[in-house]
């Protein structure tokens, strides 16, 4: 299955400024922003992506909150979701395209001594969870995760909503969690939750190699990898957000989705941070070439 690329980066890309607390779902807000999404999805779509994001990354009811805005977290959700699948209805045509609800990380997503209490946790993802059902995404995604903890509390959750899900965890550059913590759960994880798929994201191509690495064998497990491709190192002052350039060419990073699928059985492709329809489209090619 091939994933669609990074939608706040793009989003910088076209102008759009990344501030907390709802960074990417800023833009559900306005006309313009919502137009963009709009645009943002149906590039994926026509680019041969199997599964849409939804903008859901921060539409959590405590980003909403603390944004102040007299707005709904639910609602946001829902709005992000119907741009998903009216990008999906424009671009599709016959081919069947999902939509993945986007399930963040409650605390910060690079911070994670920042996860709160798994009361906390539970309460905050059951809503989210239930929103993104609600509103029409077809499996959860939740991706960033940088806790084993979190990661079973989104897991049990999803189980007793009935709700097919991917996890995806992202790293630091030893290839572990980025609580540093390592993958020896990872097997009962799996045979308690039963995810769609264990993934590794918003890691760089060395990290997620690393990582991909690092997994044990568990049978039937379908593994998955979407890295980023910025230079986290060289920040543009005159883009909005602080954008960052990305520093692996199309080609570097098809070649390392391709010997990666091939090293690891890869089911699962996409892009993150810094991805674009272009890298997208490259894949597309990679995959329907049989290279997979």
């Amino acid at each position: 299955m091939l994933l669609d690329g990074a939608t706040a980066t793009e989003l910088q890309r076209r102008g759009f400024e990344m501030q907390p607390p709802l960074w990417s779902a800023q833009a559900l807000l306005t006309p313009e922003g919502r137009a963009a999404l709009l645009e943002i999805h149906g590039e994926y779509v026509e680019a041969g992506a199997d599964i849409i994001t939804a903008n859901t990354f921060r539409t959590t009811r405590k980003a909403v909150s603390a944004s102040n805005q007299r707005i709904a977290a639910a609602e946001l959700t829902a709005i992000a979701i119907g741009l998903a699948r009216q990008a999906i209805d424009q671009f599709a045509g016959d081919r069947q395209v999902l939509i993945a609800g986007s399930l963040a990380p409650i605390g910060d997503a690079y911070r994670p001594e920042d996860t709160p209490s798994s009361g906390i946790l539970r309460e905050e993802h059951h809503d989210s969870i239930a929103g993104l059902l609600d509103a029409g995404a077809d499996l959860i995604l939740a991706e960033t995760i940088n806790t084993w903890r979190e990661a079973e509390v989104i897991g049990a959750l999803c189980r007793e909503m009935q709700a097919p899900f991917i996890v995806s965890f992202v790293c630091n550059h030893d290839g572990l969690l980025l609580s540093g913590e390592d993958y020896a759960p990872l097997t009962r994880f799996v045979t308690e939750f039963a995810p769609l798929a264990i993934s590794v994201n918003c890691s760089n191509l060395a990290a997620t190699h690393l990582a991909l690495s690092r997994l044990p064998s568990v049978s039937d497990l379908a593994l998955g990898a979407y890295p980023n491709v910025e230079d986290r190192s060289t920040e543009l002052a005159d883009t909005p957000g602080g954008y960052l350039r990305p520093n692996v060419s199309t080609r570097q990073f098809v070649e390392f989705i391709s010997e990666s699928a091939s090293r690891y059985g890869l089911s699962l492709v996409g892009g993150c941070c810094g991805t674009s329809p272009r890298y997208i489209a490259a894949l597309r090619k990679l995959v329907d070439a049989g290279a997979m």
